[in-house]
């Protein structure tokens, strides 16, 4: 657990939440004002790290949070695996298999679905993909909700990884 003493399994519900959330008003602000992505996108990660830094900072009078996750939790999301010996202990991180499970979902997402058809007529040019039907505004919605989850995931594992979430964790990436 970690500052409360919750098991482990309530923060990766809330982490998953929290990005599904983010990326829920990312999508709706994008769709429904016209700002560039970029603008904001930009301007939620400043909100969100401020929002996450005075509430860390009020309720735990510090920039970071020790965790003890041990267990099934660990071992799924931010443990070290070796697959028989193949690696050397402590080289590879179970992470890398998450990464190849969720590129195979969204290779086959991207190039064997119509929604992979979809996203490639809105890149294309967005208007003409509209006037064919396809639902722009949803899609659109969908991709920052699943951006917006799979960056939380990966924060999520890095937490359990170290033993520590900390506000500022990951900026550099």
């Amino acid at each position: 657990g970690g500052h409360f003493g919750l098991p482990v399994w309530y923060g990766v519900i809330a982490t998953l939440a929290f990005g599904l959330v983010v990326g829920l008003v990312n999508g709706l602000m994008i769709v429904r004002t016209n700002v560039p992505s970029l603008i904001v996108t930009l301007g939620t990660l400043f909100a969100v790290q401020g929002i996450l830094l005075g509430l860390t900072v009020l309720v735990t009078k510090s920039t970071n949070v020790a965790l003890q996750t041990e267990g099934l939790a660990k071992s799924m999301f931010g443990d070290f695996i070796s697959f028989g010996g193949i690696f050397p202990p402590g080289q590879l991180q179970v992470i890398v298999i998450w990464w190849i499970i969720f590129t195979i979902i969204y290779v086959f997402f991207i190039h064997f679905s119509r929604y992979g058809n979809w996203l490639f007529a809105m890149g294309g040019d967005k208007v003409s993909a509209r006037n064919a039907g396809i639902p722009t505004d949803r899609m659109t919605i969908l991709l920052f909700v699943l951006s917006a989850v799979s960056a939380a995931f990966v924060g999520m594992c890095q937490a359990i990884l170290f033993n520590s979430a900390q506000v500022g964790g990951g900026q550099s990436f």
